[in-house]
């Protein structure tokens, strides 16, 4: 029988690190995710409206096709 292993979600201290170390390389903080195996993604301003954008864009496309 084997026993499940406990969620690991990483502390904010973590998240407030990882954050500041991203912040100081210069990158523009746009927003974070957290796995619970304690992995933690810091996605850039880019990468995080980048999202948003593509689905405008996809959206308006089809309200012009039909």
């Amino acid at each position: 029988m084997t026993t499940a292993a406990k969620a690991a979600y990483p502390r904010r201290s973590m998240i407030e690190r990882a954050i500041a170390a991203a912040k100081a390389s210069g990158i523009k903080v746009g927003g974070f995710e957290v796995d619970p195996d304690g992995t933690i993604r810091i996605l850039s301003e880019r990468n995080s409206a980048g999202g948003e954008d593509a689905y405008a864009r996809w959206k308006a496309k089809e309200r012009a096709q039909g």
